[in-house]
């Protein structure tokens, strides 16, 4: 017996062993995060959207001649622009297209950056500054770009560390899908001033043009003007109004030389979108309105058939309960010499006092229901009523 139960205690083990197998699974590398398409409709990098930027052209803007830093003599050059990932300062070797300034001093050719495309074909962040705190020189958000004139990589430093971006206003170049956008949204649109904006030129002859709140104006162009607040040419809107007039409208601000914004104008479309939506509106509160009105006429009749079936029960209870006379008389609200106090209360309802008056002849009582209604009680019965 205890062979066999020895047996079959090894034979269950066995096969538990058999049975019990170490498995090995492979786990997928975690998926990078797609990057969203570039919407087109902002220029503005943030550390949250530089990667959207990536395969979009750039166009570098020409500097205006009509700022207060121009100067047509000299050496033009941009900052920021590189041949390498990293602070070009004043040496050669890290100039794009070099120029001499002075002895010891290079910077990178005004010509071969001014009025050229370059697509951004990557996007590199060395903002990190426990990385490159040693490396100083090469902190910052750098686009990498490629000429589409002659294919060179250059770079251009964004900012140099990350907390500088949200301020980050400006750049010496507009995105090219984002210029186009605005051309396809807005041209051939008519606009409507929101105020009256004076000093206003006209755009080819210089004359001055008023542009007085509620007229009208069509989008015909968006281009690219100097303007003596703005260092580098800057987009507008080029507005007409019926007699031909052309005025120059920033697109975001208005700058020195072009007095207004678009945020002085509302889209006709949208003007027009606000008075439909504003007499939808109106006509959903009158629709509401009669609705109530209509709700509250049947609610009235609900309650006065109510009313009325409630009055009839309780008439019907009182004569069941006090018969035909006395029982009309409560129901009717009025109370008679002989009725009992608690048929006065059906009636009447309780009194605000009661006065008592305890003789020799028993206890009267006084009921007060106002200055003018009282009623007066011997035993339980309504002896005298004083109206």
């Amino acid at each position: 017996m205890t062979s066999k139960f020895i047996s079959l205690y090894c034979f269950l083990a066995f096969s538990s062993y058999a049975y019990c197998q170490i498995s090995t699974r492979q786990i997928a590398d975690k998926q990078e995060v797609p990057t969203r398409p570039y919407d087109s409709l902002s220029y503005r990098m943030t550390m949250e959207n530089y990667k959207e930027f990536i395969g979009q052209t750039i166009y570098v803007l020409p500097e205006s001649k009509l700022n207060s830093y121009y100067k047509p003599n000299a050496i033009q050059s941009y900052s920021n622009f590189s041949k390498f990932p990293s602070d070009a300062g004043n040496v050669k070797e890290n100039q794009y297209k070099p120029i001499q300034t002075s002895e010891y001093s290079f910077v990178s050719d005004y010509n071969s950056l001014s009025a050229k495309y370059f697509k951004i074909i990557d996007v590199i962040d060395n903002t990190d500054r426990d990385k490159f705190m040693n490396k100083y020189n090469e902190m910052g958000l750098y686009l990498k770009l490629e000429s589409q004139e002659n294919h060179d990589t250059l770079f251009y430093q964004v900012v140099k560390v990350r907390q500088h971006l949200d301020s980050r206003t400006s750049y010496p170049f507009i995105i090219v899908g984002y210029f186009e956008k605005l051309k396809q949204l807005n041209i051939n649109k008519r606009f409507i001033a929101q105020k009256d904006i004076t000093e206003l030129s006209e755009i080819n002859s210089g004359k001055p043009v008023n542009c007085f709140a509620g007229s009208e104006w069509n989008c015909v162009d968006v281009t690219l003007i100097e303007t003596k607040g703005g260092i580098y040419l800057e987009p507008v809107f080029v507005f007409k109004d019926s007699l031909s007039n052309e005025i120059a409208v920033g697109v975001e601000y208005a700058w020195e030389g072009v007095n207004t914004s678009i945020k002085d104008f509302s889209s006709k479309e949208s003007v027009l979108r606000e008075k439909r939506k504003q007499e939808e509106e109106l006509k959903k509160q009158i629709a509401e309105e009669k609705m109530q009105k209509q709700q509250n006429v049947i609610q009235s009749k609900k309650n006065s058939a109510s009313t009325a079936q409630a009055k009839k029960i309780r008439r019907e209870n009182l004569i069941k309960k006090y018969g035909i006379n006395q029982g009309t008389l409560i129901a009717d609200g009025k109370v008679a010499v002989g009725m009992t106090k608690e048929m006065c209360i059906a009636s009447w309802g309780r009194p605000q006092d009661i006065n008592r008056t305890t003789g020799t002849f028993g206890v009267h009582e006084q009921w007060v229901y106002n200055l003018k209604s009282y009623l007066y009680f011997e035993k339980d019965i309504l002896t005298t009523i004083q109206n």
